[in-house]
């Protein structure tokens, strides 16, 4: 057996208990390669990408257009730390008129909606990165070795990669980084996974707290966990977190 760990960066959407019963926890990437605007706030282009270390200790960035990732994990199951939910936001908790899931993006393998997806095994773990932005960290027990499959939407299949043991990658989407127009907003692209865009959709201004007792009279705790990225990001500030929908 092996074992891989899979860091998730910026806007990256999950679901859990998938509505379609396809996949226990699929992780979506948006298409927002081109700037947007969503209620009046301008948001410029992310980038969706892969990047890992390969078996030759080469450092490799792939863009993400269009592709389904899976790994061979031995035990398909998901399994959740309390970080998970204390640490990634909650679109209920950022609007509260949360529309139904939008199944074209969640399912649909429409490239003009979703870069791509990721279905989930393992244990999830979540914290924070040094910018505030909210992480989520998926820990695999694999098959040897570890091996991601990748099949582009039409149904057409890429080569395998094939990771050294002890492997980090990260699934990223994210902008230019400050200097680039980043802004909190950003975090509006989630909301691209629901059947429309609540007009009084927000986003959170500072590092993660109880995201699942935001609106309940329990006590808050703080997002203690650091996250160290294996390779370094472009997030800015808390608007480059992940979400959990709903």
């Amino acid at each position: 057996m092996g074992t891989l760990t899979v860091y998730f960066v910026g806007i990256c959407t999950h679901l859990r208990e998938f509505t379609s019963r396809e996949v226990e926890h699929r992780v979506v990437l948006v298409n927002a390669r081109e700037s947007k605007t969503i209620n009046e706030e301008t948001i410029v282009a992310h980038e969706p990408s892969l990047r890992y270390t390969d078996r030759e200790g080469t450092v490799q960035k792939m863009p993400l257009n269009g592709v389904h990732i899976t790994v061979n994990a031995v035990d398909p199951k998901v399994v959740y730390d309390r970080s998970f939910f204390t640490c990634i936001p909650r679109l209920t908790a950022y609007a509260p008129s949360l529309p139904s899931l939008g199944m074209d993006a969640a399912k649909g393998r429409d490239a003009n909606l979703a870069a791509a997806y990721f279905d989930a095994a393992g244990r999830f773990v979540a914290g924070a990165d040094g910018n505030d932005a909210s992480v989520a960290v998926l820990n695999v027990v694999t098959q040897d070795p570890p091996t991601l499959t990748l099949t582009n939407f039409d149904g057409t299949s890429r080569p395998p990669i094939e990771l050294p043991d002890d492997a980090e990658i990260q699934i990223e989407n994210v902008g230019p980084g400050k200097d680039g127009g980043d802004r909190t907003h950003d975090f509006l692209l989630n909301f691209l996974v629901a059947q429309n865009i609540p007009t009084d959709a927000t986003w959170p201004t500072k590092r993660a707290h109880c995201y699942v007792c935001r609106t309940s009279s329990a006590p808050t705790s703080s997002c203690k966990l650091d996250v160290k990225l294996p390779f370094p990001s472009n997030t800015v500030d808390v608007g480059c977190s992940n979400s959990n929908y709903p």
